[in-house]
């Protein structure tokens, strides 16, 4: 079973990407977490297959999970949640180099609806019958 882990500080919008998430599979193991700190506890204990996190949030932000998540060996896919207005030089930092990617995929949170179910998909290599 594919375990996602979903990191946003307002439960509209982790339950707005639940709701995508049960459309593409039922059966996903979905976890949610207030913020980076929190997603730090749930990811010791079990290591997701994604993580969709914001990047502005309290006590740890996006970013700074994200940097956690970098090092692991065996580091989950990474989807992060922006808002139009991000600083261009955050937007960059969330990238890398071609071979060291930070994320693999971003999202505007205005395009959640649209454009998340694509990216789950994609990101989770999973096979979704319409």
């Amino acid at each position: 079973m594919r375990k996602i882990l979903i990191v946003d500080d307002q439960q509209s919008y982790q339950l707005l990407i639940q709701q995508v998430l049960h459309d593409i599979d039922r059966d996903l193991d979905i976890l949610t977490a207030y913020d980076g700190r929190e997603a730090l506890l749930n990811i010791a204990h079990s290591l997701p297959d994604l993580v969709i996190t914001d990047t502005y949030m309290p006590n740890m932000d996006g970013m700074e999970l994200i940097g956690y998540l970098s090092n692991l060996m065996d580091r989950p896919k990474i989807i992060v949640l922006t808002v139009n207005q991000m600083e261009p030089d955050r937007r960059a930092g969330l990238f890398g180099s071609p071979n060291n990617k930070a994320v693999d995929f971003s999202i505007s949170k205005d395009r959640i609806e649209s454009d998340l179910h694509t990216v789950v998909v994609d990101c989770l290599a999973l096979h979704y019958e319409q």
